[in-house]
């Protein structure tokens, strides 16, 4: 149900997600989406022990590593689209740390709401 949950999250603020359940405390998350202008982004996350929370913290984590000037500049390079595209790739990469932010937000908000307050997946068993 907490994957389900978190799965259902992602799916509304346009991220598709691939799930791994590495062993019994922890489960890595997959998160991928295009930009608007069709380039492939990705970032994995992992949440420890059933806990929804260490999974936001490895989001915001993810948030605050990542600098998209840095990212579109090596992209640049790497692809051969040169510096005239430059500006186009930081404005994307900024675009996707946006995404990741409101589905960190969407994620706290179902974390927070006393409805969400369930005992991990594999204790129900």
């Amino acid at each position: 149900m907490l994957l389900q949950t978190i799965i259902d999250i992602a799916a509304k603020c346009g991220w598709s997600v691939t799930v791994s359940v590495i062993d019994i405390d922890c489960t890595a998350f997959d998160f991928r989406r295009r930009t608007w202008s069709g380039v492939p982004f990705c970032f994995c996350a992992d949440m420890i022990g059933g806990n929804p929370a260490t999974l936001l913290d490895e989001i915001l984590s993810f948030i605050d590593a990542f600098q998209p000037s840095t990212f579109a500049r090596q992209w640049c390079e790497l692809s051969g689209a040169g510096d005239n595209l430059e500006a186009r790739a930081l404005a994307e990469m900024d675009d996707m740390r946006t995404e990741a932010w409101l589905l960190a937000v969407e994620l706290s908000e179902t974390i927070a709401s006393p409805e969400r307050r369930t005992p991990p997946w594999h204790i129900w068993n």
